[in-house]
C-alpha cells in the first residue's frame, strides 16, 4: 500500500523570480491529481493570514524513494526556488483523507 509523505519548503529567491515557477507548480500538482495521485499542496501563513511561512505538500507514495522521485519533478525544486525537506508521515492518533 501507499504511505503518507510531507514536503515542506521555504522560498530562497525573491517572489517575482519564484512566481512563474509557482504557477508551474500549481499546474503540476493539478495534473498529478487528474492522473489519480492523492496529493494536496498549499502555503503556510502567519496569525494575520499573511504568507511567508513557506509551502507544504502532503501526498501518498509507495515508499521514500518514490516520494523523492516525485518531488524532484516539482518546478519549484527543479528551478532552485526553495529549500525543501521531505519526510514520511505516520498517523498515530487519527488519520487524514485528502479531497
Amino acid at each position: 500500500g501507499e504511505r503518507w509523505f510531507v514536503k515542506t519548503e521555504q522560498f530562497v529567491k525573491p517572489f517575482p523570480e519564484v512566481k512563474p515557477h509557482l504557477e508551474a507548480h500549481r499546474a503540476w500538482v493539478s495534473q498529478l491529481r487528474e492522473d489519480g495521485a492523492v496529493v494536496t499542496s498549499g502555503y503556510r501563513v502567519d496569525a494575520d493570514g499573511k504568507p511567508g511561512g513557506g509551502g507544504m505538500m502532503f501526498f501518498a507514495a509507495r515508499d521514500y524513494a518514490a516520494a523523492e522521485a516525485l518531488v524532484l519533478q516539482d518546478p519549484l525544486i527543479v528551478n532552485a526556488c526553495v529549500d525543501w525537506r521531505l519526510n514520511g508521515w505516520i498517523a498515530e492518533v487519527g488519520d487524514v483523507e485528502v479531497r
